[in-house]
């Protein structure tokens, strides 16, 4: 789920009290040792851990995320300097929490060893530093947000950038269009066709499964049921 980061903080404060008897808010706020920079509703009673996330530190049930996209500057050199040190503050929070966090599957052996190195020396360094997780995550908000003030016509989610691609206009999501799934009905991006292919090319064909990837978990546990 992806929402505008006015809207993230309004489901913060309006919404999550009223679920809390049935879930778990996970942010860096709420929760030690999580170091994303978005939510999950994680549902008490069960349990989910990804096979390739199991030295994290707390307990996560099965859960749905929650996006807050901020606002892009149109300047492509500002978007540049913001994209650098969202990243930067981004991989120093998980490195404030773990010496061995999870690393691209598709690093050669050489690279993943110095990458490995490389991190648990990091680690040892933000703790002498002062590079703590709230730290990290208050350097992080104050680039994230800083033009959410500002009318621009791009929005971005700093946390999964991987290519500028994943960045839409304004007028490829708003206004919202009602579109079906299973049993209900759910807001989508005005121009979703337009967006998905963009970022997967002919999206509703099945990649080659050599090519698939997914959370596979190893650890899943529907507690008293599956509702």
């Amino acid at each position: 789920v992806c929402m505008l980061r006015k809207d993230y903080d309004r489901f913060i404060e309006c919404c999550v009290p009223e679920l809390q008897d049935r879930y778990d808010w996970l942010t860096m706020d709420t929760t030690k040792g999580y170091v994303l920079e978005f939510g999950k509703l994680s549902k008490k009673g069960t349990t989910f851990v990804e096979a390739t996330d199991q030295n994290r530190r707390y307990h996560s049930g099965i859960f749905l995320d929650i996006f807050p996209c901020d606002n892009a500057p149109d300047d492509e050199a500002a978007l540049d300097r913001k994209i650098r040190k969202t990243w930067f503050w981004l991989r120093m929070a998980v490195l404030s929490q773990y010496a061995k966090p999870k690393l691209p599957p598709d690093l050669s052996k050489g690279l993943t060893i110095l990458s490995r190195i490389g991190c648990a020396l990091l680690h040892v360094g933000a703790k002498l530093f002062g590079f703590t997780q709230k730290r990290c995550h208050r350097n992080f908000l104050k680039h994230a947000t800083q033009y959410n003030h500002t009318q621009t016509e791009r929005t971005i989610l700093y946390e999964l950038l991987r290519t500028r691609k994943q960045i839409q206009t304004m007028e490829e999501i708003f206004p919202l269009v009602d579109l079906p799934f299973e049993d209900t009905v759910i807001p989508c991006p005005r121009q979703a066709d337009a967006v998905l292919t963009r970022l997967f090319g002919d999206y509703m064909q099945l990649p080659a499964e050599d090519q698939r990837k997914n959370h596979a978990a190893a650890v899943l546990d529907f507690g008293e049921g599956t509702d």
